[in-house]
């Protein structure tokens, strides 16, 4: 985050307002706590966000944003998710607009998002317990 920060803004007066906020974070250094847990998901979103606010499209930035989103499913699929539907709302809403993107040009991203998604399911399917079951029987189908 540091480095993107110096790299964003040249003013001394942003570096060092965004290093005090994030050193003053008291849930920045409560989740960081669990790095096991919350370090990747913090790394894949961060990751995520720096390719993505980069100007222009290049392919390989949006295997990158793919790869990031399949790990970030992996590791915590709700961050995943939330991700997901903040990329797809900047892209409606706000800034890609502009610079449409192709259909080859969202399979990047859109695969291994689907991939993470099938290993997710046959992985954790609470439809498949004892649970799930009952839940799935009683329901109006």
């Amino acid at each position: 985050m540091l480095l993107w920060v110096f790299k964003a803004f040249k003013e001394s007066i942003m570096r060092i307002l965004f290093s005090v906020a994030l050193l003053l974070n008291v849930s920045f250094f409560l989740f960081t706590r669990q790095l096991h847990y919350y370090g990747p998901s913090m790394f894949f979103s961060l990751l995520i966000a720096y390719l993505w606010a980069q100007p222009g499209i290049s392919f390989l930035r949006l295997w990158g944003i793919g790869l990031g989103l399949f790990f970030l499913n992996l590791n915590n699929y709700l961050s995943g998710f939330l991700v997901t539907v903040i990329l797809i709302f900047d892209y409606f809403f706000y800034k890609r607009h502009q610079e449409p993107l192709q259909i080859r040009q969202i399979l990047p991203v859109l695969v291994p998002v689907l991939f993470s998604g099938a290993i997710i399911y046959l992985d954790w399917n609470p439809f498949r317990t004892v649970l799930g079951e009952k839940l799935a029987a009683n329901t109006l189908k």
